[in-house]
């Protein structure tokens, strides 16, 4: 089975100025550049699959509200896990997936 490709920082970023609102409507490409101090065709240019510099993405998710928070290996195990609990309750995990998610929940806890 291949492994799943992880979401990338720009990828996310052009979901959230995709998605961005400014005083009720939908954010154009114009204003958020107004907001950042970058021209819009930059914005233009990200959000058809061009890179842009480090410092524009620094100002772009200033105006987005945005950082960036370092993953914890062991918060996205236990999230996996009370996932599974709940889904434990429908009886729709196999018994060998509950003792493997029992197991890797006890290993975590050892660290």
């Amino acid at each position: 089975m291949a492994q799943k490709k992880s979401k990338t920082v720009s990828d996310t970023l052009r979901d959230v100025i995709r998605t961005s609102t400014h005083e009720g409507g939908h954010m154009t490409h114009y204003r958020l550049g107004q907001l950042a101090g970058i021209r819009a065709h930059v914005i233009d240019a990200f959000m058809g699959g061009k890179d842009m510099r480090l410092g524009t993405v620094d100002k772009v998710c200033d105006v987005l509200g945005l950082g960036l928070v370092k993953r914890d290996p062991h918060r996205e195990l236990v999230t996996a896990a009370k996932q599974l609990l709940e889904r434990r309750a429908d009886q729709m995990v196999t018994s060998e997936e509950w003792e493997n998610l029992q197991a890797a929940v006890a290993a975590c806890g050892k660290r």
